[in-house]
């Protein structure tokens, strides 16, 4: 069984708009559980075993502006 938490990136805990959810023993995903910006997160993710042994990975979300739709089209051809 795993353990699973969110750092900032000089191991501190983590407090912002993500969170980690377990999802079964060994696995979990990252939720949005608040507002986001326009700012690269930037966090470490450790997983520790039963015997205290961990890992961390570095993760940087990043949310880009949504497409913008066309706005200059022409349609030719029937019905049109």
């Amino acid at each position: 069984d795993l353990t699973f938490a969110l750092e900032t990136t000089d191991g501190a805990p983590y407090s912002g708009p993500l969170t980690l959810v377990k999802d079964g023993a060994s696995q979990a995903r990252l939720e949005v559980a608040g507002a986001l910006g326009s700012s690269p997160i930037d966090v470490m993710v450790r997983v520790t075993d039963v015997h205290g042994n961990s890992a961390t990975q570095s993760l940087s979300v990043t949310i880009l502006a949504p497409n913008s739709p066309p706005t200059d089209i022409a349609l030719t051809g029937p019905g049109s």
